[in-house]
């Protein structure tokens, strides 16, 4: 959370122990502690989860990409044959899609979803990543 915050990864944090938060900077800290408190998963505080080694925007509408579908993931990259055909229906945040698009240029990948606020995470997550995947509701 306060790498979050503060814009500083965990060295810098130890290199300037000593630096004191802002009022603004405690007001979120404090503000996300809160809502963390109250059951509110973490990455849809911070608006991330890393999957497969990128970071991923995440809000309610979309489920949080979990480690163990990396699991599938790296099934699907070592198994589906050259040049295929990759339909992530549910895509959600695109985790899936993006990653086997990413990993697997030769594949052709198409991502859906029932939702139009999950299929915006999803586009947005697939440009942000350079992912060409061809996403429809």
């Amino acid at each position: 959370m306060l790498e979050h915050v503060c814009g500083m990864n965990k060295a810098a944090q130890l290199i300037h122990g000593d630096r004191v938060l802002s009022s603004d900077e405690a007001n979120k800290l404090n503000d996300i502690a809160k809502k963390r408190s109250e059951g509110v998963p973490l990455p849809y505080l911070l608006g991330t989860q890393e999957f497969f080694g990128r970071p991923f925007l995440v809000n309610p509408s979309v489920l949080i990409p979990r480690p163990d579908t990396e699991c599938l993931v790296e099934w699907l990259i070592e198994h589906l044959p050259k040049n295929g055909l990759v339909c992530d229906l549910g895509t959600g945040s695109g985790c899936i899609a993006a990653t086997v698009a990413l990993e697997r240029p030769d594949l052709t990948v198409w991502a859906s979803d029932l939702s139009g606020s999950a299929l915006n995470v999803a586009k947005a997550n697939c440009k942000a990543l350079g992912a060409e995947v061809n996403a429809e509701d």
